[in-house]
């Protein structure tokens, strides 16, 4: 995937939060701290659209820490839908977890068994809340069920942001401090074994082109 609109990376501070954080990584399951965590950081454009995901694949390849290859099929369905919401190249991507696992399966059993590893996931979504402040974008597209649950359920995740919805454009909006009046946008996966069906992935591209012209500020 060619970049043109590369801004900035995150600050050395995300990836020394990540490395701390893994050295107190649960030993099991295994894979969490075998694995070490994986990021994208490759560069960001600011206010920008920012999609979300839940976490990074996996792949027996040996690669870099804090360097998430953008080589999986999935990204070529990010760059088609930011073209077709009007932001062309403008636009960055960030997951919720840095969990290096493909199946997503392994890492809910793990989080819903074991509190440790829930403890350790909340710690992880507290750099991904820094991390979104750092991009500060315009528009947040969330690309996963998983990861709405994340980020909006307090009753799941005690540090999930604080959102209100405006019924008239249909939009959440974020009302946390650095994020306030960020809208966000929820949905399953753009591509992958079981993608959103394309009626409702035009619905969402009309809202952030929508979006794009004018913020509607609660």
């Amino acid at each position: 995937m060619i970049r043109t609109a590369i801004k900035k990376k995150l600050s050395q501070n995300i990836e020394n939060s990540f490395k701390k954080l893994w050295e107190k990584a649960p030993q099991q399951p295994a894979f969490i701290k075998e694995r070490g965590f994986d990021y994208l950081n490759e560069g960001f454009s600011q206010n920008s659209l920012l999609f979300v995901g839940i976490n990074p694949a996996y792949s027996e390849k040996p690669k870099k820490e804090g360097n998430q290859e953008k080589t999986y099929p999935y990204f070529q369905h990010i760059e088609d839908a930011a073209k077709r919401c009007g932001y062309g190249d403008n636009f960055s991507v960030i997951d919720v977890l840095a969990i290096r696992c493909t199946k997503l399966k392994d890492i809910k059993d793990a989080i819903n068994n074991r509190p440790d590893v829930k403890d350790f996931c909340v710690e992880q979504f507290k750099i991904f809340k820094v991390s979104v402040k750092e991009i500060n974008p315009s528009v947040i597209w969330v690309c996963n069920a998983y990861a709405r649950e994340w980020i909006i359920n307090k009753g799941f995740n005690p540090e999930a942001f604080t959102v209100k919805y405006d019924e008239i454009t249909g939009v959440h909006y974020i009302q946390d401090s650095g994020l306030k009046y960020t809208p966000i946008i929820f949905s399953g996966m753009l591509g992958g074994s079981h993608p959103m069906d394309k009626g409702s992935r035009d619905e969402h591209e009309w809202k952030i082109r929508f979006l794009k012209k004018k913020k509607r500020c609660l």
